[in-house]
């Protein structure tokens, strides 16, 4: 799920989040996110993995254990592990975080978590969301609410088809010569109210949005043909 490094961009967002907070680093791996963490602020980090690390990293402290076993409170719950892996576990402990900072992708082929993680995910309040080829960071807010689900949460639900990160964030795509997330700007949902649809569904509202190099206008009519798409083949495959 995730090649293990944020862009600039995305360490701004994850810099905002984590000071001063004591961070659960889930499937911690190498501590190289860890030690990111601790980077950008973290005034600690609990590194979970059932396997370890030899290194170690000043303000980390590592806990042995699969995610069903894990106890301790937690209250920041970063997710990123190696690709292709799957762990119901993790549903349970991201369920009892308030502030969830997810960093992955589900596109290009790779692949890792369950349905039921990002189904989970996708009914939670959107605090920020970077989309970038190698990693997408999102971070979800503790509040329950009713919206459309983002790209990488489609990409995660549905295991039946290939998603590419062209097709699902086209209006990034199209931006060249520059790394797509270190041209676009600083997406932060604000504010959120939820309106009847036509066809009597609920559709949540985004406030500020900011992409360098595209409209807004633009960016959201790419974002909802791809969403279409996207639900019209899940749909046929019922």
């Amino acid at each position: 799920m995730s090649h293990g490094k944020l862009s600039s961009a995305q360490a701004r967002i994850v810099a905002a989040f984590v000071k001063d907070e004591l961070v659960h680093d889930l499937g911690a791996g190498d501590l190289e996110l860890a030690r990111q963490l601790i980077a950008l602020g973290a005034r600690g980090v609990v590194a979970v993995d059932k396997n370890p690390s030899q290194k170690r990293v000043p303000l980390v402290r590592q806990v042995t254990s699969h995610f069903h076993a894990f106890e301790e409170p937690i209250e920041v719950a970063f997710v990123s592990w190696p690709v292709n892996w799957q762990d119901l576990g993790i549903v349970g402990l991201v369920k009892r975080a308030p502030l969830v900072i997810y960093l992955g992708t589900n596109m290009d082929g790779i692949a890792c978590g369950t349905g039921e993680l990002y189904w989970d995910l996708s009914k939670r309040e959107v605090l920020a969301h970077e989309p970038h080829p190698k990693n997408t960071l999102i971070v979800y807010g503790h509040r329950s609410v009713t919206r459309d689900p983002l790209p990488e949460e489609i990409a995660g639900m549905d295991p039946t088809r290939l998603y590419r990160y062209r097709e699902m964030y086209p209006a990034m795509a199209r931006i060249t010569k520059v790394p797509p997330a270190e041209a676009m700007g600083v997406m932060i949902w604000n504010q959120c109210m939820t309106t009847k649809t036509s066809h009597g569904g609920q559709v949540r509202q985004l406030g500020s949005t900011s992409v360098w190099g595209v409209s807004a206008a633009q960016q959201k009519a790419a974002e909802k043909r791809a969403l279409g798409r996207a639900y019209r083949s899940r749909l046929k495959g019922r």
